[in-house]
Parts: C-alpha cells; sequence; structure tokens
C-alpha cells in the first residue's frame, strides 16, 4: 500500500484493513482514484487546520473589539442583499 507522488512514495502499510476499505470507497463513490482522494483530503485537512490555527490567532490579538449588534446588523444587511 503506498501512496505515489511525483516527488516521493508514502508508505501506508500501517494502515488498519477497515480504514483502508473505507477510504477506497469515499474515494470510489467521489469518482477518485484512492491517490487523487488521499491527497485532496490531505491538503482539506492542511487547510482547516490553519485556517483554525489563524483564527484562533486573530482572537487573542489586542486590538477593537467589534460589538456584535454591529456584526448581527452586518450580516442581516447581507442577507437580505444576497450577499451571504
Amino acid at each position: 500500500m503506498g501512496l505515489e507522488t511525483k516527488s516521493r512514495r508514502v508508505m501506508l502499510s500501517s494502515v488498519p484493513p477497515e480504514l483502508w476499505a473505507r477510504c477506497k470507497a469515499e474515494a470510489a463513490l467521489a469518482g477518485k482514484t484512492l491517490n487523487e482522494w488521499v491527497i485532496e483530503t490531505l491538503v482539506e485537512k492542511l487547510e482547516d487546520s490553519m485556517d483554525a490555527r489563524e483564527g484562533t490567532q486573530a482572537m487573542i490579538e489586542p486590538g477593537e473589539s467589534i460589538p456584535w449588534e454591529a456584526v448581527k446588523a452586518e450580516l442581516e444587511a447581507r442577507m437580505r442583499t444576497g450577499g451571504v
């Protein structure tokens, strides 16, 4: 079992057979090869992780807070105009 890329081969021999079968099934349902599905899933996971870290960092950065009523009004305005 391995993941082929242009630059290196990653061995996935330690993946339990049940998990391997589930991954293959998900790839098939998505109309992708297992290799395509794994790479896409890894990229999504990394992007989600980076977004979460950036969001956490933004919350702890010093600066002026935005009142909830202002945020709520902005979101309601966007919903009325179809901007969300």
